[in-house]
């Protein structure tokens, strides 16, 4: 579910990330990753979809964005206007599509269950297919939740995960704090039905909990929750 402190209003962004800002906050050299072209789904878009750009001339690229708030981009770049990970429709369309996935603080920093927003980015990848994330470190519980969300993703999503996180100097705080980057490589993308894989991902990993704020704008627009993920019984 996307967050209800999200409000449909779209928040004053502090900064617009550009290419080589998205490459270094996920560690994933674009380029290389769209070497031999294919399908480059962003979640949550800029106001100008400022990474994209370099691409937009790329006839072996295709560009393509979900986002809550509308957007006025290149026609070289399909965006729908939609909530992962609630929007079935574009799952249903690009699911074992894309070479490459990105969400710099996006789905998995507001939704009230990020690892089901994980999963939605992970359905759309497909095989030998790369998903890079980069969020607030308590986004997805503790050490023990890695683990669980580590095996879950491999069994059930034939998915590598890798966590990592980093010190940042962060674009809405202004502040020094921890992140976490996160890569998905998947190696198999056989159908799975999403509906079913939400009671299998809330029992394995288990159901997600709010338990305090991270971030929050100045006129109130949109934050950023802790959540954590309690031990299945």
């Amino acid at each position: 579910m996307q967050s209800s402190k999200q409000l449909n209003s779209e928040p004053l962004w502090p900064t617009q990330r550009g290419l080589s800002r998205y490459q270094w906050l996920l560690d994933i050299d674009i380029a290389q990753a769209l070497t031999a072209g294919g399908i480059w789904i962003d979640i949550g878009p800029g106001v100008e979809a400022l990474p994209m750009m370099p691409f937009i001339n790329r006839p072996d690229v295709q560009l393509k964005c979900i986002g809550l708030h509308p957007r006025s981009l290149s026609s070289a770049i399909e965006f729908v206007q939609g909530s992962v990970p609630n929007d079935r429709s574009f799952l249903k369309s690009f699911a074992g599509q894309a070479t490459l996935v990105t969400d710099v603080y996006s789905s998995v920093s507001y939704s009230d269950d990020p690892y089901l927003a994980l999963a939605y980015c992970v359905l759309l990848l497909k095989a030998g297919g790369t998903c890079g994330v980069f969020t607030e470190l308590k986004r997805l519980g503790d050490l023990s939740a890695w683990d669980r969300a580590i095996q879950f993703f491999r069994t059930n999503l034939h998915t590598f995960l890798s966590f990592q996180a980093i010190s940042i100097f962060e674009d809405a705080s202004q502040s020094m704090a921890t992140a976490l980057r996160i890569q998905a490589h998947r190696k198999e993308a056989p159908p799975i039905v999403f509906d079913h894989l939400i009671a299998s991902l809330h029992e394995k990993i288990g159901k997600p909990a709010i338990t305090g704020t991270i971030w929050k704008a100045e006129d109130n627009s949109a934050m950023i929750q802790q959540i954590d993920y309690r031990q299945p019984r």
